[in-house]
């Protein structure tokens, strides 16, 4: 009996072994996978054979929903399907119907940073567009102080969505880190604070706040957590972006108990 214990761990171990050394060896190849390999697999999205003329510009689906045939969770910074009121540089293409998409940002088959048309993430590649009028981004934005840090990291091995990484890319002097940013708290220019990163149904759970199925729709979670687009959306007519109005301490009550 115990030989056969033995032998059984010892098979145990050789093939802990085994997929160890084969993780070891392919963990390399899919670091260096590249972004959109779409070699030989152009009539996936491409209605007409590589070569002709119209070949880039005709797609089985309108580009946008291509994209979102694997992109199906994407939580968009810009809008798309909208005609532009701004002359718009020639690195960044519109459809045949003079219409923004995902592809005037992105360049389906580049090898740039999240494969955008031109430049580096974060504000200044907004500015490629909107260098006149910094209202077409959203209002404030010209007039927000970069000069002290306004957000305060509570758990640096826990991170925030990628919107709210967006967001403080600007507002916050942290362009370039991305989604690397450690949930924590919001320091408002009016003196308030407000967490980010942390997951509402935690909160619910301990009192104090009203369950999600009763929020107003407009308020939305990020796998479930609290981000900057759970109270604000920069498309909103509302004062500063709120998802709803605030008077009457409205927004807050929606998921703050009295």
């Amino acid at each position: 009996m115990q030989l056969r214990k033995k032998l059984k761990s010892s098979k145990h171990k050789l093939l802990l072994a085994l997929i160890f050394i084969i993780l070891c060896s392919t963990l390399p190849a899919l670091s260096k996978q590249e972004l959109h390999k779409f070699e030989g697999k152009c009539s996936m999205c491409h209605l007409v054979a590589e070569g002709e003329e119209v070949f880039e510009q005709v797609f089985v689906i309108e580009i946008d929903f291509q994209c979102k045939i694997c992109h199906n969770n994407l939580e968009l910074s810009h809008p798309t399907g909208m005609k532009p009121s701004i002359s718009m540089p020639r690195a960044f293409p519109l459809d045949n119907r003079r219409r923004v998409t995902c592809a005037t940002c992105h360049k389906t088959h580049g090898k740039e940073a999240y494969l955008l048309n031109r430049g580096r993430p974060g504000k200044a590649f907004c500015y490629l567009c909107h260098s006149k009028g910094l209202k077409n981004i959203h209002r404030g934005v010209g007039i927000v102080a970069h000069s002290s840090m306004k957000y305060e990291i509570n758990n640096e091995l826990l991170f925030v969505d990628n919107l709210s990484a967006q967001c403080m890319s600007c507002h916050n002097n942290t362009s370039g880190k991305g989604v690397n940013m450690g949930i924590g708290t919001w320091l408002h220019d009016q003196g308030g604070s407000h967490k980010i990163g942390v997951d509402y149904m935690t909160a619910y759970s301990k009192g104090r706040f009203n369950h999600p199925s009763l929020l107003h729709e407009n308020i939305r979670f990020f796998n479930g957590k609290v981000g900057c687009g759970t109270c604000h959306n920069k498309y909103s007519k509302e004062p500063y972006e709120l998802v709803i109005s605030n008077i009457g301490s409205k927004l807050c009550l929606e998921c703050h108990r009295k």
